[in-house]
């Protein structure tokens, strides 16, 4: 194991990506946008690289990340109203906002980028659909969101609040995890060196340590942890349990 970490801290170099220069709402640089119909897919071309998505609304998004690929934006509306949504990039962030909430079908969103640094995600799911490869990551849900993906990382940090849930698998050097009300957050299959774990608010953490594990477990919060760290460090506090399961 420590072999494959020693060979995954090698491979992540930090990359040099491109920035984007910040644009108003549904616009992007040298990007061409059709007239959005209430029924269909938008597709949005020319599109300059970005690194980072944040998704804000009821929307069903899926991610590829390829390093050869063209950057894409790929909307289908499923019956909903083109003027309540909007898409700009902002200093290569990939901003997107739905803001009807009570839709009977969530939109569809489909991206393409070539490095994914940075996601933020509120009340949106988000699916990656290929493995996610990054030097220092960082994940913030919020609002019900979801996320699955595959991701192998030399540092991750990842935050699940109110109500939201994420399913990580993979390998990592440094995890730090913050999980709170009512949040699910399981990483049993991503396996990582470091691992530090803040879980509050009747949330449930799931998490694998190989070399230290520290989890702090506050307000009826339940943790299970994996692995057989060297250092295991464990905090529970106002009915807070941290407890291991089975490899």
């Amino acid at each position: 194991m420590k072999k494959t970490f020693i060979l995954l801290a090698t491979l992540f170099a930090v990359a040099n990506v491109p920035v984007a220069s910040a644009q108003s709402p549904n616009t992007t640089s040298n990007a061409t946008f059709p007239s959005p119909p209430v029924q269909g897919t938008i597709t949005v071309s020319g599109l300059k690289s970005f690194n980072a998505v944040e998704a804000d609304g009821r929307m069903e998004i899926f991610i590829t990340i390829d390093p050869a690929a063209t950057p894409e934006l790929a909307i289908e509306l499923n019956g909903n109203d083109p003027n309540q949504l909007k898409w700009w990039d902002d200093n290569s962030v990939m901003k997107i906002r739905h803001s009807n909430t009570k839709t009977s079908k969530p939109v569809v969103v489909r991206l393409t980028c070539r490095a994914l640094i940075d996601l933020t995600i509120s009340g949106a799911s988000v699916t990656i659909q290929t493995p996610w490869v990054a030097h220092i990551t960082t994940i913030d849900l919020s609002s019900n969101a979801k996320l699955v993906a595959s991701i192998e990382a030399f540092d991750l940090k990842i935050t699940a609040r109110t109500n939201s849930t994420a399913l990580i698998t993979g390998i990592g050097i440094y995890t730090d995890c913050f999980c709170h009300s009512n949040s699910v957050l399981d990483l049993r299959d991503y396996v990582s060196r470091s691992v530090s774990l803040v879980g509050g608010g009747r949330s449930e953490s799931f998490v694998h340590g190989e070399e230290r594990l520290v989890v702090t477990a506050l307000d009826n919060a339940a943790v299970f942890y994996r692995g057989k760290p060297t250092v295991l460090r464990l905090n529970e506090v106002r009915g807070g349990h941290a407890n291991p399961i089975g490899d």
